[in-house]
């Protein structure tokens, strides 16, 4: 994916030095959140684009596969063997989808900030500046899950396991069930792959789905493993078949706007049918990129004012099908219909 900037800050002239420690907090917040390769799947599920050119404002990712060149057997003395031509398959996304923020600290709390203790100060400003920058993670973490469950729907790459709902005996089945699936992706051979590497595979479960799949280590002939597993709280290995397999906070769920558990001022994100996935990590490009964060005083108020754009591109197939969903059933036509009426 194309590599995160950190945003610059703009301060107006005279600026003192407490105001500018929010500079620093905002760096510090955006390469904690957005570098964790923990902290996000579209960080470590999307592959890097070979090449990235900005004109007029807009940026533009460039990803190219090269077509696999065969061998043969036949010889002719007059027009020697079949021919081939090198040919590369092109790819290019417009990362020309933003992200905005408009945040205005009060001059009430702008008086507070300045007669607090330094460290208290700082802490203040931080967890503001620690909150948007954390929703920027999180809304771009849900638009890549979305967009990666309408593109599965749509093509019908479903796995219909109920993770949630299962006995001791079904979780022991389903490593099995995604075991087999796992290995139609490792055996895919097109135009330009051979095969694919069992590690280049990864997978999330929902929360709850995951402690559904905990429930097959209890049945094991290894009275250790079981009382770990129960004891914990947690799975003994997160590994399926040497592929891993995290936990995500966003799956199961629904998040709405004007609602407590909103993720974005306008937009509603459901995955609440999705209990998993399986994806690999080159097959999806979403390349982002950050324009400004500035700073500033509003003439009206007086007020501290931090105005953002994010610029990123939506989730797209660079290699198609190299995935599947996890869901309690096959989706239905009108879900199908559905998922390829949006833009994927």
């Amino acid at each position: 994916m194309g590599a995160i900037k950190i945003p610059e800050a703009f301060f107006i002239k005279g600026n003192n030095p407490t105001e500018n420690a929010i500079l620093s907090v905002l760096e510090a917040q955006v390469r904690g959140e957005l570098t964790s390769e923990k902290s996000t799947m579209y960080m470590r599920g999307t592959c890097s684009a070979t090449q990235i050119g900005e004109m007029a404002g807009v940026a533009i990712a460039f990803y190219r596969a090269t077509v696999r060149v065969l061998w043969g057997s036949t010889w002719d003395w007059k027009n020697g063997t079949k021919r081939q031509k090198g040919d590369v398959y092109t790819t290019k996304l417009e990362i020309n989808k933003y992200l905005t923020i408009d945040f205005e600290i009060p001059e009430f709390d702008i008086e507070r900030f300045m007669k607090s203790p330094k460290d208290i100060a700082v802490q203040i400003v931080s967890n503001w500046t620690a909150s948007f920058m954390r929703n920027l993670g999180e809304n771009l973490e849900l638009i890549f899950l979305n967009g990666i469950q309408d593109y599965a729907i749509a093509k019908s790459l479903v796995l219909p396991l109920d993770l949630i709902n299962m006995n001791a005996e079904q979780a022991k089945e389903a490593y099995y069930k995604i075991w087999a699936r796992n290995n139609k992706l490792i055996k895919l051979v097109n135009y330009i792959t051979v095969g694919t590497n069992r590690e280049d595979l990864m997978g999330a479960t929902g929360i709850d789905s995951n402690l559904g799949l905990s429930k097959a280590f209890t049945v094991l002939n290894y009275s250790q493993i079981s009382a770990d597993t129960l004891a914990y709280g947690r799975r003994y290995t997160s590994l399926i078949a040497g592929m891993e397999f995290w936990e995500s906070f966003y799956l199961e769920q629904e998040f709405i706007h004007d609602t407590e558990k909103a993720m974005h001022l306008e937009k509603d994100y459901s995955l609440k049918n999705t209990h998993g996935f399986v994806v690999n990590r080159y097959m999806w490009g979403m390349p982002i990129s950050f324009t400004k964060i500035r700073q500033k005083l509003d003439n009206d108020t007086d007020n501290i004012k931090i105005i953002g754009k994010c610029l990123f591109a939506l989730p797209s197939a660079i290699r198609p099908n190299l995935m599947y969903l996890i869901r309690p059933t096959m989706p239905t036509i009108e879900e199908i219909k559905e998922a390829r009426a949006k833009d994927f």
